[in-house]
């Protein structure tokens, strides 16, 4: 008795009427065991976990599948298996980092689904080289890797999402607007899930993202894209990699590869 009352305390923050109502009827009562019909009412007050496969693959499985159909009609870049990696290696409720990518590597057997990551083997792109130096600047100890598969980031909360989230081998920006509405359904679900997420905006397009969220100004990051051509405009010495680890506190991300 005195333990589901407790429990019903614990959920009354979540319906503070219908939970309120329940424990007053079982105090008042001296109800001594509950029968399957308001185990069940206890239940429905728990509210469930929040997941990609609630928020996107379930709820926009049409889309998906309209999508992908479409696109396997050209030869197109991540693998599909690889698609939806972003949130595959980074569950919806353990996201604390969002870095913002435009559309993947478009070069043959590069992309593997997460945005600034290449499959383990190949040769480090020149932006994600200058995102290696940034962290090396900050963190003089930090080793350069040879690998550029930013997998193991992924699996510490940080969501590398592009915004496209394929593109036709060969060509950059082929599905620019394809993938648009799903990509959104991402970001509010993030937004929604965890209001203390860091959001890093490298670059113009990531920035315009911006005006369509209210996301806290402490913890948006800004700066221009890593890319050879705008690195030195603004992404050199932005020291968001220290930033988002102070922002974390305890639990800091390690930024080894």
């Amino acid at each position: 008795m005195d333990t589901l009352i407790k429990l019903g305390r614990r959920l009354e923050r979540l319906n503070p009427k219908k939970v309120g109502n329940l424990i007053k009827w079982f105090e008042a009562d001296g109800i001594t065991f509950v029968d399957g019909e308001l185990i069940e009412e206890l239940k429905s007050m728990i509210p469930k976990e929040i997941t990609w496969e609630s928020t996107v693959f379930s709820k926009h499985a049409k889309e998906i599948k309209s999508i992908t159909e479409t696109i396997s009609k050209t030869d197109f870049v991540p693998e599909k298996k690889d698609i939806f990696n972003a949130l595959k290696l980074t569950p919806l409720n353990r996201v604390r980092v969002v870095i913002i990518g435009q559309d993947p590597y478009h070069s043959k057997d590069i992309a593997n689904g997460l945005a600034f990551s290449v499959k383990k083997g190949v040769k480090i792109p020149p932006s994600l080289r200058n995102i290696f130096k940034e962290i090396k600047n900050e963190y003089p100890k930090y080793k350069i890797s040879q690998s550029g598969d930013l997998t193991p980031w992924a699996k510490q909360g940080v969501l590398l999402l592009n915004t496209s989230l394929t593109t036709i081998r060969g060509t950059a920006a082929a599905h620019k607007g394809v993938w648009d509405k799903i990509v959104k359904v991402i970001l509010t679900a993030v937004t929604e899930v965890n209001p203390k997420c860091i959001w890093v905006l490298w670059g113009a397009h990531a920035q315009a993202l911006r005006k369509q969220y209210q996301w806290p100004t402490d913890r948006v990051l800004i700066s221009s894209h890593p890319s050879p051509l705008s690195a030195r405009h603004g992404f050199e010495g932005n020291g968001h990699f220290k930033m988002i680890n102070k922002l974390l506190k305890s639990n800091p991300i390690d930024w080894n590869t």
